[in-house]
Protein backbone atom coordinates (compact mmCIF):
# COMPACT_ATOMS: atom_id res chain seq x y z
CA UNK A 1 0.00 0.00 0.00
CA UNK A 2 1.41 3.41 -0.99
CA UNK A 3 2.24 5.94 1.69
CA UNK A 4 -0.56 8.53 1.95
CA UNK A 5 0.33 12.14 1.21
CA UNK A 6 0.49 15.07 3.62
CA UNK A 7 -2.60 16.56 2.01
CA UNK A 8 -4.60 13.34 2.32
CA UNK A 9 -3.62 12.78 5.95
CA UNK A 10 -4.57 16.33 6.93
CA UNK A 11 -7.81 16.59 4.94
CA UNK A 12 -6.60 19.07 2.38
CA UNK A 13 -7.67 17.37 -0.86
CA UNK A 14 -11.00 17.08 -2.63
CA UNK A 15 -12.78 13.96 -1.36
CA UNK A 16 -14.17 13.29 -4.82
CA UNK A 17 -10.61 12.65 -6.00
CA UNK A 18 -10.07 9.58 -3.80
CA UNK A 19 -13.27 8.69 -1.92
CA UNK A 20 -16.64 7.23 -2.84
CA UNK A 21 -20.03 8.76 -2.16
CA UNK A 22 -22.46 6.95 0.14
CA UNK A 23 -25.75 6.66 -1.76
CA UNK A 24 -26.98 10.16 -2.64
CA UNK A 25 -25.85 11.71 0.64
CA UNK A 26 -23.14 14.24 1.43
CA UNK A 27 -21.00 11.48 2.95
CA UNK A 28 -17.75 10.29 1.33
CA UNK A 29 -15.83 7.20 2.42
CA UNK A 30 -12.71 5.31 1.41
CA UNK A 31 -13.72 2.45 -0.90
CA UNK A 32 -13.16 -0.49 1.45
CA UNK A 33 -14.66 1.45 4.34
CA UNK A 34 -17.85 2.02 2.36
CA UNK A 35 -17.98 -1.59 1.13
CA UNK A 36 -17.77 -2.97 4.64
CA UNK A 37 -20.03 -0.35 6.20
CA UNK A 38 -22.80 -1.52 3.85
CA UNK A 39 -22.27 -5.08 5.10
CA UNK A 40 -22.42 -3.94 8.73
CA UNK A 41 -25.55 -1.97 7.94
CA UNK A 42 -27.31 -5.04 6.52
CA UNK A 43 -26.27 -7.12 9.54
CA UNK A 44 -27.67 -4.52 11.95
CA UNK A 45 -30.99 -4.50 10.11
CA UNK A 46 -31.18 -8.29 9.85
CA UNK A 47 -30.12 -9.13 13.39
CA UNK A 48 -31.65 -6.39 15.57
CA UNK A 49 -33.79 -4.36 13.13
CA UNK A 50 -31.60 -1.30 13.68
CA UNK A 51 -31.20 1.33 10.98
CA UNK A 52 -27.46 1.95 11.10
CA UNK A 53 -26.74 5.34 9.56
CA UNK A 54 -23.92 7.85 9.28
CA UNK A 55 -24.08 11.25 10.94
CA UNK A 56 -20.49 12.20 10.04
CA UNK A 57 -17.94 10.72 7.64
CA UNK A 58 -15.15 12.50 5.73
CA UNK A 59 -14.52 15.96 7.12
CA UNK A 60 -12.05 18.25 5.39
CA UNK A 61 -9.45 20.43 7.06
CA UNK A 62 -11.43 23.65 6.63
CA UNK A 63 -14.48 22.18 8.31
CA UNK A 64 -12.47 20.87 11.25
CA UNK A 65 -10.66 24.18 11.63
CA UNK A 66 -13.98 26.01 11.62
CA UNK A 67 -15.34 23.79 14.40
CA UNK A 68 -12.17 24.26 16.46
CA UNK A 69 -11.95 28.03 15.96
CA UNK A 70 -15.61 28.58 16.81
CA UNK A 71 -15.18 26.62 20.02
CA UNK A 72 -12.10 28.63 20.98
CA UNK A 73 -13.95 31.90 20.29
CA UNK A 74 -17.06 30.79 22.17
CA UNK A 75 -19.34 30.60 19.13
CA UNK A 76 -19.88 26.84 19.59
CA UNK A 77 -20.60 25.10 22.87
CA UNK A 78 -17.83 23.24 24.67
CA UNK A 79 -18.99 20.38 26.88
CA UNK A 80 -17.18 18.88 29.83
CA UNK A 81 -17.09 15.17 30.66
CA UNK A 82 -20.50 15.45 32.34
CA UNK A 83 -22.08 16.99 29.22
CA UNK A 84 -22.26 20.43 30.85
CA UNK A 85 -21.45 23.61 28.89
CA UNK A 86 -18.28 25.39 29.99
CA UNK A 87 -17.15 28.98 29.47
CA UNK A 88 -13.84 29.15 27.52
CA UNK A 89 -13.00 32.45 29.24
CA UNK A 90 -12.56 30.60 32.52
CA UNK A 91 -9.51 28.64 31.31
CA UNK A 92 -5.91 29.25 30.34
CA UNK A 93 -4.89 28.59 26.73
CA UNK A 94 -3.37 25.24 27.67
CA UNK A 95 -6.43 24.22 29.67
CA UNK A 96 -8.77 25.29 26.88
CA UNK A 97 -6.89 23.23 24.27
CA UNK A 98 -7.30 20.15 26.46
CA UNK A 99 -10.99 20.85 27.09
CA UNK A 100 -11.75 21.20 23.37
CA UNK A 101 -9.53 18.33 22.21
CA UNK A 102 -11.35 15.92 24.50
CA UNK A 103 -14.27 16.01 22.05
CA UNK A 104 -13.08 17.84 18.91
CA UNK A 105 -9.93 16.90 17.02
CA UNK A 106 -7.13 19.39 16.48
CA UNK A 107 -7.50 20.58 12.85
CA UNK A 108 -5.49 18.43 10.48
CA UNK A 109 -5.31 15.63 13.05
CA UNK A 110 -8.83 14.27 12.78
CA UNK A 111 -9.28 10.65 11.73
CA UNK A 112 -12.31 11.90 9.80
CA UNK A 113 -9.87 13.45 7.30
CA UNK A 114 -9.08 9.94 6.02
CA UNK A 115 -12.51 8.72 4.93
CA UNK A 116 -12.00 5.64 7.10
CA UNK A 117 -13.84 6.86 10.20
CA UNK A 118 -17.54 7.48 10.74
CA UNK A 119 -19.89 8.63 13.46
CA UNK A 120 -23.03 6.49 13.50
CA UNK A 121 -26.51 6.34 15.03
CA UNK A 122 -29.69 4.25 14.91
CA UNK A 123 -32.09 6.10 12.61
CA UNK A 124 -34.94 3.82 13.70
CA UNK A 125 -34.71 5.29 17.20
CA UNK A 126 -33.70 8.92 16.77
CA UNK A 127 -33.98 11.54 14.03
CA UNK A 128 -30.78 12.78 12.44
CA UNK A 129 -31.42 16.37 13.50
CA UNK A 130 -31.80 15.27 17.12
CA UNK A 131 -28.47 13.41 17.35
CA UNK A 132 -25.99 15.17 19.65
CA UNK A 133 -23.21 12.55 19.70
CA UNK A 134 -23.02 12.40 23.47
CA UNK A 135 -22.35 9.41 25.70
CA UNK A 136 -25.85 9.28 27.18
CA UNK A 137 -27.30 8.53 23.73
CA UNK A 138 -25.28 5.31 23.57
CA UNK A 139 -25.84 3.68 26.97
CA UNK A 140 -28.61 2.60 29.36
CA UNK A 141 -31.92 3.86 27.92
CA UNK A 142 -30.33 6.06 25.26
CA UNK A 143 -31.83 5.81 21.76
CA UNK A 144 -28.70 4.16 20.32
CA UNK A 145 -27.90 1.90 23.28
CA UNK A 146 -29.27 -1.27 21.67
CA UNK A 147 -27.22 -0.68 18.53
CA UNK A 148 -24.04 -0.16 20.55
CA UNK A 149 -24.61 -3.23 22.71
CA UNK A 150 -24.90 -5.20 19.47
CA UNK A 151 -21.74 -3.54 18.12
CA UNK A 152 -19.92 -4.49 21.34
CA UNK A 153 -20.62 -8.13 20.60
CA UNK A 154 -19.76 -7.88 16.91
CA UNK A 155 -16.43 -6.14 17.61
CA UNK A 156 -15.52 -8.51 20.45
CA UNK A 157 -16.28 -11.53 18.25
CA UNK A 158 -14.39 -10.10 15.26
CA UNK A 159 -17.63 -10.01 13.28
CA UNK A 160 -17.81 -6.26 12.66
CA UNK A 161 -16.49 -6.35 9.07
CA UNK A 162 -13.24 -4.68 10.08
CA UNK A 163 -14.65 -1.83 12.16
CA UNK A 164 -13.58 -1.02 15.70
CA UNK A 165 -13.72 1.89 18.16
CA UNK A 166 -10.45 3.89 18.43
CA UNK A 167 -11.95 5.75 21.38
CA UNK A 168 -13.38 2.77 23.20
CA UNK A 169 -11.67 3.66 26.48
CA UNK A 170 -10.79 6.86 28.28
CA UNK A 171 -7.00 6.96 28.01
CA UNK A 172 -6.84 10.54 29.34
CA UNK A 173 -6.85 11.94 25.83
CA UNK A 174 -9.92 11.94 23.60
CA UNK A 175 -13.03 11.04 25.60
CA UNK A 176 -14.90 7.78 25.03
CA UNK A 177 -16.81 7.99 21.72
CA UNK A 178 -18.90 4.87 21.26
CA UNK A 179 -20.41 6.34 18.10
CA UNK A 180 -17.01 6.64 16.38
CA UNK A 181 -16.13 3.63 14.22
CA UNK A 182 -12.94 3.16 12.21
CA UNK A 183 -12.22 0.74 9.38
CA UNK A 184 -9.00 -0.74 10.74
CA UNK A 185 -7.29 -2.05 7.61
CA UNK A 186 -6.99 1.31 5.86
CA UNK A 187 -6.99 3.55 8.93
CA UNK A 188 -4.00 1.78 10.46
CA UNK A 189 -1.93 2.50 7.36
CA UNK A 190 -2.82 6.19 7.58
CA UNK A 191 -2.23 6.23 11.34
CA UNK A 192 1.25 4.72 10.99
CA UNK A 193 2.19 7.44 8.50
CA UNK A 194 0.92 10.31 10.65
CA UNK A 195 4.10 11.58 12.30
CA UNK A 196 4.90 14.33 14.80
CA UNK A 197 6.72 16.23 12.04
CA UNK A 198 3.63 16.08 9.86
CA UNK A 199 1.47 17.25 12.79
CA UNK A 200 3.71 20.29 13.35
CA UNK A 201 3.90 21.19 9.65
CA UNK A 202 0.10 20.91 9.48
CA UNK A 203 -0.23 23.46 12.30
CA UNK A 204 2.32 25.82 10.73
CA UNK A 205 0.28 25.90 7.51
CA UNK A 206 -2.98 26.58 9.35
CA UNK A 207 -5.02 29.49 10.66
CA UNK A 208 -5.98 27.49 13.72
CA UNK A 209 -6.66 29.52 16.86
CA UNK A 210 -4.22 28.75 19.70
CA UNK A 211 -1.78 27.72 16.99
CA UNK A 212 1.34 28.90 18.84
CA UNK A 213 0.75 27.01 22.11
CA UNK A 214 -0.19 23.96 20.05
CA UNK A 215 3.12 24.12 18.19
CA UNK A 216 5.11 24.93 21.34
CA UNK A 217 3.72 21.83 23.08
CA UNK A 218 3.31 19.73 19.93
CA UNK A 219 4.90 16.56 21.30
CA UNK A 220 2.58 16.54 24.31
CA UNK A 221 -0.59 17.14 22.29
CA UNK A 222 0.47 14.65 19.63
CA UNK A 223 0.98 11.95 22.26
CA UNK A 224 -2.19 12.79 24.16
CA UNK A 225 -4.70 13.40 21.38
CA UNK A 226 -3.37 11.79 18.17
CA UNK A 227 -1.56 8.54 18.96
CA UNK A 228 -3.27 7.80 22.29
CA UNK A 229 -6.00 5.45 21.01
CA UNK A 230 -7.40 1.98 21.48
CA UNK A 231 -6.12 -0.42 18.83
CA UNK A 232 -8.08 -3.14 16.97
Amino acid sequence: MNSPSFHLLTGRINPKDHLQQYKDTSHFLEAKTLENFLKLQVAAKTEINAQLEIISSYRDFSRQESIWNRKVSGELKILDDNERVINPKNYSQKELITKIARFSAIPGASRHHWGTDIDIYDASQIKKEEVKLIHSECVDNGPCAKLHEWLDQKINNDESFGFYRPYAKDLNGVAVERWHLSYAETAQNYFSNYTLELFIENLKQSNTLLKQPLIKNAQSYFNKFVTNISFP
